[in-house]
């Protein structure tokens, strides 16, 4: 998910933001599986960034 924003000051063309979102319901699930073996995958993550053009 991400938007942009047009015109918001002088000097900056635009301002990006993105919403990034991993494991939304913390369910663990297998991420790797090997012979004989399996990893857990990583629990819920939220990120948000910013990009800022001027």
């Amino acid at each position: 998910m991400g938007g942009f924003i047009d015109n918001i000051g002088q000097g900056i063309e635009s301002l990006e933001v993105r919403l990034t979102v991993n494991n939304l319901f913390d369910e663990d699930y297998a991420s790797t599986i090997a012979p004989d073996a399996f990893w857990i995958g990583a629990p819920r993550a939220v990120a948000v960034n910013a990009r800022l053009t001027f």
